[in-house]
Formats: C-alpha cells, structure tokens, sequence
C-alpha cells in the first residue's frame, strides 16, 4: 500500500509539471470543428460541432461540461499537448463514447489515477464504455426523475475495482451478482433494490463499508455474509436493524423498529436518526463495547431505565430531538466514562438531582432548547471539569449572583463560577442581561461565549476587561446594546493599562447609535488594539474604528436649552448656538454643562454682558455682530480670560482712552480669532487706534478746552446780538459767500448732538448717481484725520428685510441724512419715501436732520413733489460744484458721539484735499438762490 501510495505521489508531481507546461487543452487542426473563445483562471471554453463546451483544469482534477450532448468520441474535441495525469476526471452531460471512456480520454492525452466520475451520462452504459478503466474508484450519477439503467454485464470489465457509488442508476438482482469483487466501499443511491441478498454479500468478501439509500429495501440485509464488513449506513423503513457480532459502526435513518439482531459485541458507533418505536429496556444487551450512541428526531417521551447499563464504555451520548420531558435517575450510574451528553432541543423541565453523581470527567453538556429555570439546573453548576457548556433557549434569566436583589455589581460571580477550564459556554436566548465577572476574570480558556438574542443593552468599562490565555469570541448580536456607560476615567484607566497579548473581540449587531455617548469608546477602539469592541458598528454600518469621535453629537432636550437657541454635545464639547435670535443677553448655560463650552451668538442684539455671563466652562464665544460697545472691567477682563477665545466683529465697540474693553482686546489680542476685522464705531480698524496715543492725545484736548472756555464767553456776547432770524442769516449768508462758516455760532441749535447714533450720516442717492456717490462722496467723508460713520443702503442693509423698513430704521440710527438730489433722484419713489421719512424726523426732533446736496439746477428739478419744493424754498442747501463745497458740507453735517461721549475730533481741523469740481454750472454757496 505505501508502496502505491509513493507511485501516485510521483505521478501527481509529474501531472502537476505537465499542467504548468500546458495551460488547457487545444482545438485540433481544420477541418475539426472547434473554436477556442478564451479561458478564465481554471475554466476554458470552446465551441466545438457547434455546441458549447467548458473545460475546468487544475493540478489534480479535470472536469469537462459537455452542453448539448457532445460525443466524447468527436474528432473536433479539443486535446492536450501533452499526456495529462489528473487524480479525479468529472464527465458532465457527455454522451458516452462508443468506443468506451479509456479510449475518449487516451484521445485527449488524458490519465486518470484514482477517480471518474460519469455525472447524467447519456445514452446506453454497457461494458464496452467501461473496458478498460484503471480507476480505483468510480461514480455514475443520474438524475432521480430519469435513472439510468446499465446493459447487462456493463460491471464485468471493473473487477479491479475498490469503490463503486451509484446514483439513480437501477441495478436489477442480476447486475447485483455482477458487483466487482474487489470492492470495499459500496453506495447505492436509488438503485431500486428491495433486498440485498446474502450470496451478494459473501461475494464482496473484501467490503468494508455499505451505504444503501433505498426507500424500497424493507429487509435489513445480513451483514454478517460480508465478512469485512465494519461499517453500515442504511436509510429504509427496515423492520430490525442489520448487525453483526464484527460490526463496528451503524447509521440507520427511518427504521420502522429499532430492535437489533444479530449482536453486536464490536459496535463502537450506534446512530439511529427519526426511526420508530420504543426503546426495549434490554436494548443493548450485549454492546459492551459501544462508544458512542446518537438518538435524534425520534418520539420517545422518555429513555427507560438502565438503557446504558449493558454499555459501561459510553464516552457520548445524544437524545436531540426526542421529545424527552423526564429522564431515569439512573440514566448515568454505570457511564462513568461518559464524555459528551448531548439533550438539546427536548422538553426538560428538570434534572433529576443525581443525575451526574457517578460522572467523573464529563467535558462536554449540551441541554439548548429545554425549559430548565436557573433553580432547575443546580446539577449543571457543580460539573467542574466541563469544557463546553450549552444552555441557549431556556428561561434562565440572569446567572449573576452579587448576594442582592436590587444591586447591580460588576464584580457578581456566577453559577458557574467553578468551571474554571471552560472554553464554550453558550447562553443565547436566556433572558440574561449582563455578564458575569468569572466568565471574564477566572474562565481565562473561554474561547466563545455565546450571548446572543438576550436583553443585554450596555456594556460598562469593567466589563471590557477580560484577562485571557486565548483569543475568545464574545457574540452580542441581538441585544440592543450601547455603550454610554464607559467615562472619562473608565478611558483614563484603560488607556493606562499594559496591552494585552490576547485579545477578546465582541461580535455585535450594527445598532449602535453613534452619538456623544460613545464617544469615549470610540476613543478607546482608534487608540488601543486590544479593545473588545473593535468590530462593532454604527446603525449606518459605520465602523467605530471609522469615526471622527470629534464630530459624534447629540441634541439637547428642548427644556434644557435657552429659547430659540439649539444646544448639542459634540464629543465632549457643549455647543449653544443662537444665531439671529433677537437676543439681548447672552443665554445661560444648560445645567450640568461638560468642562468645555462654545456659545455662538451672532446676528443679536446683545448690547451689555456681565462677568457671570461668563461661565468657566466656555472656551468659544461668538458675538460678531451684535451691539457691544464697552464692558465694565470685571466683564472685559472676564472675557478675555485664558484659555478663552472670542469674536467680536461687526460690534460698534468705543475706541477711548480709559473704555475698559478696548484697552483689554489690545492687551489680549492672541484670543482674539477675528482680531484684524474688529472697528471702532467711528468706522476705523481697532488694530490702528493705539490706547497710549489715544490718552496723549486726550491730555491735549483736555488743555485746548479751557483755552476754548474763555473764547467762548467772549463770543457769548456776540451771540446776544444775533437773537434776531434776520440778522442771523443775514450774517450766516455773507460768510458763506466768502468761504466762511460760523454755523457752531449762528446755528438754531447747538452742532453739538451729545445723544447716541450708531451712524453720523445716512446717504440717500439714485442708483444712477450711484458711481459719483461711491467713488467720490464716500471717500470723502469716510476718510482723512476726522471720518463720518456713513449708512449706506448698497452695504449697510440687510438683504431680504422690507425696504420700508430699511429706510426707517437707516433714518432713526443716523443722526442726519444727506439727500444726493439729481433728476434721477427725483423720480425715485424710494428717494422721496426717504426724504419723507428723514422730513418727518427732523420735525419730530425740532433739529436739523437733513443736508441737501444738488447735482442738478433747481430749475431742471422738475419732478420734485410739492413737499420738497417747499423744503427747498425754506431751507438752504449745497452745489457740487460750489469750490468751497467739502468745507461747507462738513460744516453742514452736525457732530456727535457714535456710541458713547468721549472726546470727539476738532470739527476745524484742516480739510483733506478737494476732489476736481465739475464744470459747468454756477456757484450757489448755502442756497444764495432759493427755489420758487
């Protein structure tokens, strides 16, 4: 035998040599009809007499698909270039060669070393297609809805033969006769036997094993004829098992009685599968040596007592399936050797009490599918020297025992706490809903603990601490399990522990809710490779390992959050954010905030903020655009505390020596985030306005004022003088036409406007003087030592709000409006709506809050309403190309603090340089010529 056994090495290596030489079979010379389309990896495919045909070739097997019946026998068949040894040729739908199957694979230079299969062959099988096969072994498969019969004599040529297995191939008593005598192995499949004689038996005196699959044998054959034979496989209604006093092994499936004849001193295996009848009590009299006894799907209710008394070797026993509700007390007292007890899926609701007392080494305990509560299944708890424990599908609830009833510990022992050699333990559908410490701590052989379908819903930082001698498996899947019980320090104490060299994977389902909450498991799972929970996923199939922890949140109840305000946890970061709510202080914090905070606040109206606004926790505030101009110091300094960072853009923020916010934002300009942008509510870059310079220059004025005091008293006497209108204007004429003005003197009202606008002057114009107004009015007033605070509607409005609106709310934040009058101006609806609004302000106010500027004659005003004839008839007004035009508009537009008094810049101080005058026109300096 080993000496053949070397043989077929050799000649396996020198086919394994031919096949890398030769890549597939070849398409013969023209005229053959073949055509190669191409091959992928092992498979080829061919068309040959105009009917497909693949060709499967590796190292050690060859199978051909002959579709549409392709003959074997054609001169087209594609060959090999070389002689091909394969172990295993399969014949697929191939029409059997008339001058047999050696003769077909000779012509295609293929050898077959051990075994042909002939796989729905078609057309006759008789000797001349099976003569001259040196197979060991030899398949013929039909399919069961068209068997095949063989010719008479077909098996004669394979009398070497040693495996013969027939599928849907009909052997009558004849053919039986005819078997090889060689065999050792027999199968028959839906041969249509209905009984196996004896002398057929006693023929075949080399057989080792018999499988018969025949529906129609009702007699069990005489196994004793074969006197070989060790191993039996027969599914039919028999009506006794076969067996013999040499028989060692016996599968029998749908027995109509299970009773055993013929004795069985040498039977090690007995398996009998959904066969009938009761068991005898005397059973297995005489099986002294059995091993292994396997009962499944049979009606038994019960095993009677002292079955296994006559078996003292039992190492294994299984009754699946058996419909048991009770078992004998004595069912194990002589199977001390017993290994493997199998009971699954029966109805148990006990255990007798000693049941294992005479077991002394049992390894193996399967009970899955019964209805055995933790109290029924005390006899399960003391086996100690268990390997593999089953328990999955019965109500036991919780094993855990932490010596309370209310007390959840993460340190409870459970039942099974003296198993320490464990390496399975399979409680899935238990009702279970935590884990028990000894599983991870003292069971350190678990390799699988099946906790699957339980009422598991969190895993907490202990228990992700297994200490292992193995890999292990911990299977969660369907249990709505989270994992927001794990903490900071639960991460602290895990990232501080040595790695360890064997690592525990949970296998779960993919819901979890990845939110805020897992947020430090997630950390756990990216930075530690030993982390249990490595495989597990998000609801969204996402990987824990996958996800930007950073960006993990959760949204704040409603309750818990400021109105009109949406509060969320990003990781472990709080976020408020309140853009454009309309609020006018800033929100407090939602209680029990995390250690760090954003608020995001702009677009408000927040004008004031207080120190306990300001909660140690936030590290981001956000208050661009709102209306902050100066904090206390308690405030400033609070804001501005490290390690906070603010914004504040867009905020009319007062630029003066001693204004407590603006000395601290150049201070802490490094917490600044948006720094550069930030200006003073006179429009200026903040960064520019220097606090030093600004107190120096405050000390100056301060000395010019008293100077200015005595001058002013002087006046005073002057001014008695001018009490009367006509003289004042008289005399306000005169030192206009000079390029003079006195308007602080001669005024109505003091240029002097100590209230506070957020604007100095709101520009009304028509988009068609639009470029005159941008390019050279703006720069104008917006520049040089001594700039307006212009409201502009192209920048200073809100897109999307309601002109209407706009314009009142342009016209109540600024302390005049200048009107650009040209006849474009003149017939715009919005223009006059504007200077109906402004009209309507300076009456109310009993001030001058209106400046006009005409580009045009007064005479080509045509389309001038009668209101503002009549406003220009009583009112003096300016000309663009009036050369003393930029001093008198500057005098013109009164004076006052943006945000807050402060010292203010010197409305005399020397004018920036005049922009080219347009040509054209007369000069009209303050009205000289008032309109009719």
């Amino acid at each position: 035998m080993a000496h053949r056994l070397s043989v077929l090495g050799v000649l396996v290596a020198l086919g394994a040599l031919g096949a890398a030489l030769d890549a597939g079979p070849e398409c013969p010379p023209p005229p053959a009809a073949c055509h190669s389309e191409g091959f992928a990896l092992d498979e080829y495919f061919y068309r040959v007499d105009g009917a497909n045909l693949n060709v499967n070739y590796g190292l050690t097997y060859l199978t051909i698909n002959c579709h549409d019946a392709v003959s074997l026998d054609s001169a087209s068949m594609p060959r090999f270039a070389r002689a091909v040894l394969v172990q295993r040729a399969e014949l697929r739908a191939c029409a059997a060669p008339t001058a047999g199957y050696a003769h077909a694979l000779a012509a295609l230079n293929v050898s077959v070393l051990d075994h042909l299969v002939l796989e729905r062959p078609s057309g006759a099988l008789g000797a001349q297609q099976l003569s001259g096969l040196q197979v060991s072994a030899l398949s013929i498969r039909a399919p069961p809805a068209a068997p095949l019969p063989l010719a008479r004599g077909a098996l004669v040529p394979l009398a070497a033969l040693l495996d013969l297995r027939l599928q849907s191939v009909l052997l009558t008593d004849a053919e039986l006769a005819e078997l090889p005598p060689a065999l050792r192995r027999l199968s028959l499949t839906g041969a249509g036997v209905v009984a196996l004689p004896a002398h057929t038996l006693r023929r075949l005196s080399a057989l080792v094993h018999l499988a018969l699959r025949e529906p129609k044998l009702t007699a069990a054959p005489d196994v004793g004829a074969a006197p070989a034979l060790r191993d039996v496989v027969v599914m039919a209604p028999l009506d006794a098992l076969p067996s013999s006093p040499a028989l060692e092994n016996l599968t029998v499936w749908e027995a109509r009685n299970v009773t055993l004849r013929g004795g069985c001193a040498s039977l090690r295996l007995l398996d009998v599968y959904r066969s009938r009848g009761p068991l005898p009590v005397s059973w297995l009299t005489g099986c002294t040596r059995l091993a292994t006894l396997s009962l499944k799907a049979m009606d038994l209710g019960t095993l009677p007592p002292g079955l296994l008394h006559s078996a003292p070797e039992l190492a294994a026993l299984t009754a699946r399936s058996c419909n048991l509700s009770a078992l004998p007390p004595d069912l194990l007292t002589q199977s001390r050797r017993l290994l493997s007890l199998d009971l699954s899926d029966n109805k148990l609701e006990t255990l007798p009490e000693g049941l294992f007392a005479a077991v002394r080494g049992l390894q193996e305990l399967r009970l899955a599918g019964n209805r055995l509560t933790r109290a029924a299944a005390a006899p399960v708890f003391a086996q100690r020297t268990l390997h593999a424990l089953a328990l999955a599908d019965n109500p036991l609830g919780d094993l855990c025992d932490d010596g309370t009833d209310t007390v959840y510990s993460e340190h409870a022992l459970s039942e099974l706490w003296q198993m320490r050699g464990l390496r399975a333990l399979e409680l899935r559908g238990t009702r279970a809903t935590r884990l028990c410490a000894d599983w991870r701590l003292h069971m350190r052989e678990l390799a699988l603990l099946d906790l699957q379908r339980n009422n598991i819903t969190q895993l907490t930082a202990a228990e992700l601490q297994w200490q292992r001698d193995v890999k292990s498996r911990v299977l969660l899947r369907g249990n709505d399990v989270r994992l927001a019980a794990l903490s900071p320090a639960d991460y602290r104490n895990a990232s501080a522990a040595p790695l360890r060299a064997h690592v525990t994977e949970f296998v779960m389902d993919a819901t979890l809710t990845c939110d805020c909450h897992v947020y430090w498991a997630a950390r756990l799972v990216q930075e530690r490779a030993d982390v249990p929970i490595r495989s597990a996923r998000c609801r969204d199939s996402r990987p824990l390992l996958a996800l930007r922890v950073d960006d993990l949140q959760c949204e704040l109840p409603g309750d818990d959050c400021a109105p009109r305000c949406a509060c969320r946890l990003l990781g472990t970061r709080l976020e408020v954010s309140c853009p454009g709510a309309g609020l006018t202080r800033a929100p407090r914090m939602p209680p029990g905030a995390p250690p760090a905070a954003a608020m995001l606040l702009p677009n408000n109206s927040i004008a004031a903020l207080a120190a306990d606004d300001l909660p140690p926790a936030l590290q981001l505030l956000d208050l661009s655009g709102n209306r902050i101009a100066d904090l206390d110091d308690d405030a400033a300094a609070e804001l501005l505390r490290a390690p906070r960072s603010v914004r504040l853009a867009r905020n009319p923020l007062a630029c003066y020596c001693s204004a407590p916010l603006f000395t601290t934002l150049h201070a802490h300009r490094d917490r600044v985030l948006d720094f550069a942008e930030l200006r003073c509510a006179n429009g200026e870059l903040l960064a520019d306005m220097r606090p030093a310079a600004l107190c120096r220059a405050r000390s100056l004025h301060a000395a010019l004022g008293a100077a200015g005091a005595l001058m002013l008293l002087s006046l005073c006497v002057v001014a008695g003088c001018l009490l009367r209108r006509s003289a004042r204007l008289g005399l306000k004429r005169f030192l206009s036409e000079r390029g003079l003005c006195l308007r602080w003197l001669l005024s109505e009202e003091p240029a002097r406007d100590e209230r506070v606008f957020e604007y100095d002057v709101f520009v009304s114009f028509s988009h068609h003087d639009e470029k005159l107004v941008t390019e050279r009015l703006v720069p104008g007033l917006e520049g040089g030592a001594h700039p307006y605070r212009l409201c502009l509607h192209y920048r200073d409005w809100t897109p999307g709000d309601w002109i209407p609106a706009q314009i009142a709310r342009s016209v109540r934040d600024s302390r005049c409006t200048l009107l650009v009058v040209s006849e474009h101006w003149a017939r715009s609806l919005w223009a006059q709506a504007e200077f109906r609004e402004a009209h309507a302000a300076a009456l109310a106010d009993a001030r001058t809050r209106l400046v006009l500027l005409l580009l045009d004659e007064p005479a080509a005003l045509r389309d001038l309403g009668p209101d503002m004839q009549a406003f220009l008839a009583a009112n003096t007004y300016l000309r663009w190309d009036d050369p003393w035009f930029w001093r008198k508009l500057r005098h013109a537009l009164p004076r006052g603090p943006v945000t807050a008094p402060g010292p203010q810049p010197d409305p005399f101080a020397p004018e920036p340089p005049t922009p080219p005058t347009p040509t054209g026109g007369e000069v009209t300096p303050f009205n000289t010529a008032p309109v009719a």
